[in-house]
């Protein structure tokens, strides 16, 4: 489902600088939490602030300059209420467990765009060539 996602995709144009992570409650099992792994590992080495629903005031973020809410987890009620105008929400579908995934013909009127871990990270890195790239690479290979 997310591979077909993929390459049908639009440009997302994701930057680094305006994304804020929320990471879900735990960590899924299986590839959804290699592929959490992966985001994780590019929101540290490109300073995209992580937080969680639990964080007190976890929404400053936004309010500071940050308008792209890329979700680890659920797009679950509380989550989406109360975000600032104009924030783009993005949902990582791979990093949910396979039998979480929302369904394909959802997507078009989903709150969130789903989106698969590897197009953030290669969005939030914008060119290759560079040391973050080398990184990050090995981790996606």
């Amino acid at each position: 489902m997310v591979e077909k996602f993929i390459t049908t995709a639009k440009p997302m144009l994701l930057s680094a600088k305006r994304s804020l992570l929320l990471l879900p409650p735990e960590a899924p099992p299986g590839k959804a939490g290699e592929h959490l792994t992966l985001l994780k590992a590019a929101a540290d080495r490109l300073g995209v602030p992580m937080v969680s629903p639990q964080s007190a005031n976890w929404r400053v973020g936004l309010a500071m300059g940050r308008n792209q809410l890329v979700i680890a987890g659920l797009p679950e009620g509380p989550v989406m209420q109360g975000l600032p105008p104009g924030t783009a929400v993005f949902q990582v579908v791979d990093c949910l467990p396979e039998a979480e995934y929302p369904p394909e013909s959802d997507w078009p009127s989903s709150a969130a765009t789903p989106v698969a871990a590897e197009m953030v990270v290669f969005e939030w890195l914008e060119r290759g060539a560079t040391e973050e790239f080398r990184e990050l690479i090995k981790l996606i290979k």
